[in-house]
């Protein structure tokens, strides 16, 4: 079956946007057609915002996903992978989250990295070696 890896959770857009500095709001604002906040965005369902947001889509999750997050990326904060994770468990999908208490947006303590590759790698082994996904259990409908 298919498998997710996903480093640097982003679950809810909108509110990530609200964190973000200042730079990088530049990109998002200008891809998304202007500030989620405003009236436009903000009360339009079919808003740019509003339609890329993982968020907005939990209802089909159904991948078995890794999640990975660091306690200082300072990009996403830490709820974002822990809503992701949440989000996950509830609808029953498979997954597992990994937290790096002193990790970044990017790993670099030596053996963080080795934990953070180890993780990974055990990730694809267990979803992609025919037999070996035993804990597989369907995505709840409600």
């Amino acid at each position: 079956p298919p498998t997710l890896i996903y480093t640097h959770s982003l679950k809810n857009l909108v509110n990530v946007s609200f964190s973000l500095p200042i730079q990088e709001l530049f990109f998002k604002e200008t891809e998304c057609g202007g500030a989620p906040h405003t009236d436009q965005h903000r009360t339009s369902p079919t808003s740019q915002w509003n339609k890329v947001s993982p968020s907005n889509n939990v209802h089909q999750w159904k991948t078995p996903t890794l999640v990975i997050h660091g306690a200082k990326d300072y990009r996403l904060v830490e709820s974002e992978g822990i809503s992701t994770f949440t989000a996950l468990q509830r609808r029953g999908v498979p997954s597992e989250f990994l937290y790096l208490p002193t990790e970044n947006h990017h790993c670099l303590n030596p053996q963080n990295s080795m934990v953070w590759h180890e993780t990974i790698l055990r990730w694809i082994r267990k979803w992609t070696t025919p037999g070996e996904e035993t804990d597989i259990v369907p995505p709840r409908t409600d």
